[in-house]
């Protein structure tokens, strides 16, 4: 078994995804880490959920270079996730 972590960056994202969306990561999936990251009441666009405002939300972040949380990986396979920051 070979285990590592590496910052979320944008090249990474897919994984990030990859990850949210397995069975079982309903809640991750429904704030991508976005709760305590945000203040005040924001409004979701029209003809989105909140879990894709949240996701899109978050890609704006690490498109913009800000590292939120890192990736773990298991023989290259992203197996965990921990956000960093507010």
């Amino acid at each position: 078994m070979k285990l590592r972590i590496e910052p979320l960056t944008a090249d990474r994202w897919d994984d990030l995804v990859e990850l949210f969306e397995r069975p079982g990561a309903s809640i991750a999936r429904g704030c991508y880490c976005m709760y305590y990251r945000r203040s005040g009441k924001h409004d979701v666009p029209a003809g989105m959920t909140y879990s894709e405002a949240n996701k899109r939300a978050l890609k704006s972040l690490v498109d913009r270079g800000v590292v939120p949380g890192l990736i773990g990986y298991e023989n290259g396979r992203p197996i965990g996730w921990v956000s960093l920051g507010p």
